[in-house]
């Protein structure tokens, strides 16, 4: 794999996934990104063999007991209407004795209804691209537009911008959106001991403070050992507002260190639209796709709050 397909793959890796207190959106008040402070205890059954009295399928006064249903009513919460996923994510390696952490934002614009998600990456640290022979210039931005076609524009530190072609393997319109829901459920299938602590109240409802946790020190080849923390609100009907998942991981005295927050804001008041580049995104694509592109229908209108 070149290296420039290889950077096109983990900028969609970037923009389609995430794991990941709580950031106040003048659309959608809500508290702020201080800790949150739990306002009342959440009375856990005291009986060992009970799992604790149901809060939302798939949570209790215990901890989480299916996620999947969880799954099922955060979807349900959030139903068709559009919203805004925002990721922060954090690391730091002290094998490469980084004085300051290498960090990610991204953005992602969805409108389930119409199967449209636009995506926007900022990175304050990048590599050069010392694989493919070329002194390519640091990469700053990732830009993805998911509709009836995939289109991704990298902007580089030297100001340059660059359409890679999206190939045959882009992520079905449906798959995307999906992956962009359920971005801040997908950390809590993989913990091993969960407890709900208590409640907080927000102006747009209750939310339920779950924490969990992970040791991952079993069969790794390397001896490499992973230690996951996780803590979550989830409104009292269900949507996941937000995950904060802070892992470590490494062997042989060498740690890196990854902290990341995924929340969704602005539901039901998102707009989704269109890039100003998406006509030279098409344009760049090569001849037999740009024009299987150009034949299929419009996923979309053009976006204002892109950045």
């Amino acid at each position: 794999m070149s290296r420039l397909a290889a950077v096109v793959l983990v900028a969609c890796l970037v923009l389609t996934a995430g794991c990941g207190g709580f950031s106040a959106s003048s659309n959608d008040p809500a508290p702020d990104r201080e800790p949150y402070g739990v306002e009342e205890s959440v009375d856990a059954s005291v009986e060992e063999e009970t799992e604790g009295e149901q809060l939302l399928p798939g949570l209790t006064t215990e901890g989480l007991t299916n996620v999947a249903n969880l799954r099922k009513v955060h979807g349900d919460a959030i139903g068709n209407e559009t919203f805004t996923v925002r990721t922060e994510t954090e690391s730091l390696s002290d094998s490469e004795n980084e004085s300051e952490p290498r960090t990610t934002e991204t953005t992602r614009y969805v409108d389930p209804d119409a199967g449209t998600v636009f995506g926007v990456t900022r990175i304050n640290q990048s590599d050069a691209d010392p694989g493919s022979g070329v002194d390519r210039s640091p990469i700053r931005a990732v830009e993805q537009w998911h509709g009836d076609e995939t289109l991704t524009r990298f902007e580089f530190e030297n100001g340059s911008v660059e359409y890679p072609s999206s190939g045959d393997g882009s992520v079905s319109r449906n798959e995307t959106v999906r992956q962009a829901m359920t971005g801040p459920v997908v950390s809590l299938g993989s913990l091993e001991n969960t407890t709900t602590v208590g409640t907080v109240d927000a102006e747009d409802g209750t939310y339920y403070v779950v924490e969990g946790s992970m040791n991952d020190s079993s069969a790794i080849e390397d001896g490499t050992t992973r230690e996951v923390e996780v803590r979550a609100l989830v409104r009292e009907d269900g949507l996941v507002r937000q995950t904060v998942v802070n892992q470590s991981y490494g062997g042989d005295g060498e740690r890196t260190t990854i902290n990341e927050t995924i929340e969704i804001v602005d539901v039901g008041e998102t707009t989704v639209e269109r890039p100003d580049w998406y006509d030279e995104a098409l344009a760049a694509q090569p001849a037999e796709s740009a024009s299987e592109e150009a034949n299929e229908t419009s996923g979309g209108a053009r976006t204002a709050n892109e950045t």
